[in-house]
């Protein structure tokens, strides 16, 4: 009996590991081909091979015999549905063939509520709805949440849509990890893909001029980045020297040892300075005899933070914390806090009775560094008569005077 291959229901299998493969080989070898193949007759009375492929591919490799089953099907969807409802219900497949059947499973399900499907009543009402019910019926059957359905039927569809434009293959390709790309890699490619203009032959090609793509804009964006950075890095003034303050604000851009990624690098954002050169600094020829310093630190930097306090000629009187909306990152715990130290230099004026501000500081989380807009007034209250400075500005603000080669004016 001759027996055909379909790539369309071929690359909507998984392929077995050579360990897998060699393992199923040697029980064929031993006790035979127990498991029927299961054929399916075609419009043209081909004999379509529809599931046991490596069975098959084992039994013709050495001449051995095997049973085999019909079943009836409408057409090759039906094939190619049945298959993935079947694959689904399997344990141990890799992850992102799980995934694929179960996105498959949502989009053919939406559809037959949206459109009215055979046994399916026409969805009507809110279509959200009986999409959130779709979602919640698979999860539970699949024993997983309907987040991960919806996420599943976003990967589904982009896979689909790669396959429909460089060839079947692609299923496979991507879902065996041949081509070893995330799914946000597949998200990307997919929609490169919808640019009528770019041709490819084979998934891998398009996959290529992806990250090609992407490295390329990392590198312009870097070199971008690297260039404000020299820029600004050659602003800074001498500390002004013609008037003493009593009052200074600091928020200095302290350099990290180590940073998570490229992207997500202080140095990104703003020129950071070694902690040594933030303590040469002459700030204490800038203050009066009798001053306060508010200096920012961030929870792994209060040390330094104090060491700098100390270098600039001001002992630690007191702190004020930040508590942000959002959570951020951390090593030990996620931060959602920042210290402000409060440093004293002679023997200043303190605030006015009821004037003392709640040493707590809740605001929202803003731009990168960027610290609460609501720290000035707080400040001006305490102090509201005496003159200010405020340290690595970057949006001057109101009657103080500033310093810094971010500030977007200065005195």
């Amino acid at each position: 009996m001759q027996i055909t291959i379909n790539d369309r229901i071929r690359s909507h299998l998984p392929t077995l590991s050579e360990e897998s493969y060699r393992q199923l080989e040697a029980n064929i070898l031993r006790d035979g081909c127990i498991d029927p193949l299961v054929l399916w007759i075609d419009e043209n009375l081909n004999n379509v091979l529809v599931d046991g492929h490596n069975r098959y591919s084992i039994c013709q490799k050495h001449g051995l015999p095997f049973n085999h089953i019909h079943v009836e099907f409408a057409d090759l969807d039906s094939v190619i549905e049945w298959i993935e409802d079947f694959q689904a219900g399997r344990r141990n497949l890799p992850p992102d063939w799980f995934a694929y059947y179960l996105g498959q499973k949502y989009e053919r399900e939406k559809k037959a509520q949206n459109d009215g499907g055979a046994g399916t009543p026409k969805a009507t009402g809110d279509q959200n709805d009986h999409r959130l019910k779709t979602a919640e019926k698979i999860a539970a059957d699949h024993g997983v949440s309907a987040p991960t359905v919806r996420r599943a039927a976003e990967f589904a569809r982009d896979v689909e849509a790669i396959a429909d434009k460089v060839g079947d293959e692609a299923r496979s390709e991507i879902l065996d990890g041949e081509l070893k790309a995330t799914r946000a890699d597949v998200h990307e490619v997919a929609e490169a893909l919808q640019d009528e203009t770019l041709t490819f032959s084979s998934a891998k090609e398009a996959f290529d001029w992806v990250k090609q793509q992407r490295q390329e804009k990392a590198d312009a964006k870097r070199a971008a980045r690297d260039e404000r950075l020299i820029e600004l890095s050659a602003g800074n003034s001498p500390l002004p020297s013609d008037r003493k303050y009593p009052i200074i604000y600091a928020d200095p851009p302290w350099q990290y040892d180590f940073s998570p990624s490229t992207a997500r690098s202080v140095e990104n954002h703003y020129p950071t300075m070694p902690i040594e050169d933030i303590m040469a600094m002459d700030v204490a020829s800038l203050a009066t005899d009798d001053a306060i310093l508010f200096l920012w630190a961030t929870p792994s930097f209060i040390k330094k933070g104090i060491s700098v306090l100390e270098a600039w000629g001001f002992q630690l009187a007191t702190s004020m914390v930040w508590v942000k909306d959002k959570i951020g990152t951390g090593i030990y715990v996620r931060q959602r806090h920042e210290y402000l130290l409060i440093g004293k230099r002679g023997n200043p004026i303190t605030p006015r009775p009821g004037s003392q501000p709640d040493s707590v500081i809740e605001a929202p989380r803003d731009r990168h560094s960027a610290k609460p807009e609501k720290v000035y007034d707080i400040i001006e209250e305490m102090y509201p008569a005496l003159p200010k400075i405020e340290l690595f500005c970057r949006s001057p603000r109101d009657g103080w005077s500033v310093w810094g080669n971010q500030s977007e004016a200065a005195e």
